[in-house]
């Protein structure tokens, strides 16, 4: 959920959405095997990744930081061993910035709608994915789309080199 407000407005962050979208990320972590605690975690009151135990520690860390550049790792941390398995793609799109300084937010955030709606278009018909995930980042669009893999790249005959 997208909150607007204008330069002499209050933004309040609507904690029950932050909380949905929460729980949309880790749905689609069990989906595609990984486990979801220990996490990864970042807030604007930190400098870098942090890690969480349990999904309360996580809202409890974003809604300190009043929920400013909260992010989830795709991965679970690495210890010894343990390798992460690339089972998510992550696509970044972020406004044009001179659109939006030359046009208006609005003009940008279409354009951005309808280059991702592009991007999954062709990714639908061209590799049959029909389950990701678009999320509205505040400066654009997340596209998160699971994959098959069940082991690192290193270990995938076809893409070592």
């Amino acid at each position: 959920m997208v909150i607007e407000a204008s330069k002499d407005e209050l933004l309040v962050p609507d904690k029950n959405a932050v909380k949905k979208g929460v729980n949309s990320i880790m749905s689609m972590l069990k989906i595609i095997g990984q486990p979801l605690f220990p996490r990864n975690i970042m807030t604007a009151d930190y400098h870098g990744f942090f890690t969480v135990y349990d999904v309360n520690q996580l809202l409890n860390a974003f809604e300190k930081a009043e929920f400013r550049d909260c992010r989830i790792s795709a991965y679970s941390p690495v210890t010894g061993d343990n390798q992460p398995v690339p089972n998510m793609l992550l696509l970044d799109l972020d406004l044009d910035h001179k659109l939006v300084a030359f046009k208006s937010k609005q003009m940008a955030e279409r354009a951005l709608r309808n280059s991702a709606n592009r991007i999954l278009t062709k990714l639908q018909t061209t590799y049959s994915i029909s389950n990701f995930m678009v999320l509205w980042t505040g400066n654009g669009r997340h596209i998160l789309i699971p994959f098959g893999f069940d082991r690192p790249f290193e270990y995938i005959s076809v893409l070592r080199s």
